[in-house]
């Protein structure tokens, strides 16, 4: 069964607002125990929690707290394009009470098996209603995460997805949403004033993840190496490439880290044009300020090849 998305589409900003106004009074009206051995100190009666990629799992992490453990289906730094799932994940799926996965198409590999019904607790999409169909090329764009004000959405998903199975602790989840939506918001704000002096400035990314955060920032995407994720671009795609960057005058190319993209590193060769790596995020070290480090890792590598 699946958990709704219940976010709805309000303009960004004005949704992480609303969602911190509503979590900080959620957090206000539900006050922490002092009571150490109630629920806010102890795993019993804890929901299985299973996440399907880094930034969700980062993010849920964060507001389950200590409370209730998490797991993530991929180990850490495990691609997430060609994924497929073994004798680890089966057994993860079996054991989980609650799957939040992104949505979107971002997890081929996991939706066949939920299709068939080979999971049988309950499943949130974290992307729900956050999604912009203009975004997308062959279908959704599901890279939300990236755009730290959408990632407030997301928050507000989880925060639903779990009180639904475990109401008891709304208010710890409320409490420990609040704190990351505050956090996301004053590095938007942070962001958005590092990023000002490069509004309208071309570059080129490995694939198309960086719509959401392009469109935030005023950045401009005029390609990508692979249009498709892991499939190598044609001599006919870079010719097109080369053109566009020619004619944007793009300042730099980014490739995903651990990708030694042959073709990224021509292409910048051939035209005088810096390449460097810029995370999607999709996958990491598997801890829970792993989102939020690789965000300002790509702020610091922005503002550094950008110049």
């Amino acid at each position: 069964p699946w958990l709704p998305g219940g976010w709805g589409r309000i303009p960004a900003l004005g949704a992480c607002l609303l969602l911190f106004t509503s979590l900080t009074c959620l957090a206000n009206a539900f006050p922490l125990p002092a009571d150490p051995g109630s629920a806010s100190g102890s795993r019993s009666h804890s929901p299985r929690l299973l996440t399907s990629i880094l930034p969700i799992y980062c993010l849920t992490s964060l507001v389950a707290g200590e409370a209730v453990a998490v797991e993530n289906l991929m180990a850490a730094n495990t691609d997430a394009h060609d994924f497929q799932l073994t004798r680890r994940e089966r057994t993860l799926l079996d054991k989980a009470d609650l799957l939040l996965v992104n949505g979107l198409g971002m997890e081929p590999w996991l939706e066949s098996t939920l299709r068939r019904g080979g999971f049988t607790g309950q499943v949130a999409r974290v992307s729900a209603g956050l999604e912009d169909p203009s975004l997308g090329t062959a279908g959704p764009n599901p890279h939300v995460w990236l755009d730290p004000l959408l990632a407030c959405g997301m928050v507000t998903n989880i925060v639903v997805a779990l009180t639904a199975v475990d109401p008891s602790r709304r208010w710890l989840y409320s409490s420990n949403a609040a704190g990351v939506v505050n956090r996301l918001q004053a590095f938007h704000g942070e962001q958005q004033a590092l990023l000002a002096p490069f509004k309208g400035v071309a570059l080129i990314t490995h694939h198309d993840a960086f719509a959401y955060f392009a469109r935030r920032y005023g950045l401009d995407v005029v390609g990508v190496i692979e249009e498709v994720p892991e499939v190598p671009p044609s001599l006919r795609h870079l010719s097109a490439l080369r053109e566009s960057a020619r004619r944007h005058a793009v300042r730099a190319i980014f490739i995903q880290p651990g990708h030694a993209s042959k073709q990224a590193h021509q292409l910048g060769d051939d035209l005088g044009i810096p390449t460097a790596e810029l995370d999607s995020l999709e996958t990491g070290p598997l801890r829970p300020g792993a989102y939020e480090e690789g965000l300002r890792r790509n702020l610091r590598t922005l503002r550094e090849r950008l110049q």
